[in-house]
């Protein structure tokens, strides 16, 4: 039987790469040169020169045409063994040829892909795609040998010329454990895709490995690490507002690993109120979020609640007075459940009720723990359109004393407008003064009076 090479592949593959080879570098042109070389080759091993055709043999002999090709026709039915010992022989031949230049385009091929992944261009052809009909080459086409169609990728080609042809290069290049790497390119040789890859992968592996031997510590283990160096530089610092802001994060650093009595360390720098927020707030964290704690979350958060209520008076505490939700009344019932009249105007000498709101008040504990206290006093003052003071006026202390903190204040004064006041367009100026937390807050609201 007449002896064959063939070669798989895709047609539009073949023919996509061969077009993209004539635009590109040497690596590329090598595969083109090999591909015309075996077609040439091909051609005139079929057909070597000074071989005359059956056809032309006849007519040379001065046969007539018409006669010539009627004995060709009676040639190829009846004296096949003849031709067919020609063509058997041109096929021979030829076998050992088309290995070479087959041997030399793979090559060239995974050169190509070496060149491409430098690049970091696509090792193929993004055409590619599955719906590519398969086509074979191979260097006879008048074989009765059946060849086996196979559909191949581009990696499975890569996959046939390395293990075909670069079984000496892989065992070259391939990385151990320990980390010993071989030059791939020591000896000129280019390394195969599939070796490529499997030295990333040991490589990315042995990476692994190192980062996992040098990391014992836990997150915890780092952390701790950080508070100690964190107070080693709260020491060596002189400025008093950064050595603060210092101490508060080493504080959140000691809660993060669970050391609750760490955290609640005051804060030195920082007054009584500021300190205490900010123990009450670490408590209140931690209420919510220890592991050991209470296993329904409604109880943790009951308890964290305590916590945050005491942190609130002392952020209170430490901040401004507020004075808001200033009204004129015709009555007042309770914290927020007040009458007002409908438009600020008003008569001259006429009763009005003043209704107002404070918030961030402090309630000092009583001696004996009797209770607390809250302890205010107000002021204000009547200016005209253009700022002139028209009257001033203090109001009586509001001292209130009760078993828990005050959560609600609000104060009712009864007061009079003037009594010689002219018709215009007035404002009326609020001062309330926190005794205990001495402290000022301020409002304002705008009357008019009418004869």
């Amino acid at each position: 039987m007449a002896s064959s090479l063939v070669l798989t592949g895709c047609r539009s593959t073949w023919q996509a790469t061969t077009a993209a080879f004539r635009e590109v570098g040497p690596a590329e042109g090598e595969i083109l040169a090999a591909e015309d070389e075996m077609e040439q080759r091909h051609a005139l091993a079929r057909r070597r020169p000074g071989m005359r055709s059956p056809q032309d043999e006849l007519e040379s002999a001065g046969v007539e045409p018409k006669v010539a090709q009627a004995k060709l026709s009676k040639l190829r039915s009846g004296d096949q063994e003849e031709v067919g010992g020609e063509e058997q022989g041109a096929k021979l031949e030829t076998a050992p040829l088309a290995d070479s230049l087959l041997h030399r385009q793979m090559a060239a091929v995974e050169q190509l892909a070496q060149v491409r992944r430098r690049q970091g261009q696509p090792e193929h052809d993004p055409t590619e795609g599955e719906d590519a009909q398969p086509v074979v080459f191979r260097l006879n086409d008048e074989t009765d040998e059946e060849p086996e169609q196979v559909y191949q990728s581009a990696a499975s080609k890569e996959k046939q010329v390395s293990v075909a042809h670069h079984q000496t290069s892989i065992q070259r290049t391939q990385t151990s454990v320990d980390g010993v790497d071989a030059d791939p390119t020591a000896s000129g040789e280019v390394m195969p895709a599939s070796a490529a890859r499997r030295l990333a992968a040991e490589t990315d592996l042995r990476a692994e490995e190192i980062v996992a031997e040098g990391s014992s510590l836990d997150w915890q283990a780092h952390v701790r690490e950080a508070i100690q160096n964190l107070e080693a530089e709260i020491q060596d610092t002189t400025t008093p507002e950064l050595r603060i802001n210092m101490e508060k994060t080493l504080r959140l650093l000691e809660l993060s690993v669970n050391d609750l009595e760490g955290a609640m360390i005051p804060v030195q720098g920082m007054g009584t109120d500021m300190q205490d927020y900010l123990r009450y707030s670490m408590q209140a964290w931690h209420d919510s979020t220890d592991p050991n704690g209470h296993p329904t979350a409604r109880k943790r958060f009951t308890l964290a609640l305590k916590s945050q209520r005491k942190a609130l008076q002392h952020l209170a505490a430490a901040s401004d007075l507020e004075v808001h939700n200033v009204a004129f009344c015709t009555d007042v019932e309770s914290y927020g459940a007040v009458t007002k009249f409908e438009e600020n105007v008003f008569r001259p000498d006429q009763p009005l009720l003043l209704y107002l709101e404070v918030d961030n008040f402090v309630s000092l504990p009583l001696p004996n723990a009797n209770g607390y206290e809250t302890h205010l006093k107000g002021t204000y003052e009547i200016v005209d359109s253009q700022g002139n003071r028209i009257e001033d006026q203090q109001l009586d202390a509001d001292q209130y004393r009760c078993n828990n903190p005050r959560r609600d204040y609000f104060i009712v004064y009864r007061i009079w407008t003037p009594k010689s006041i002219s018709p215009g367009s007035y404002q009326l100026k609020l001062t309330i003064e926190d005794l205990n937390g001495h402290k000022f807050g301020h409002s304002k609201i705008d009357f008019r009076v009418v004869e």
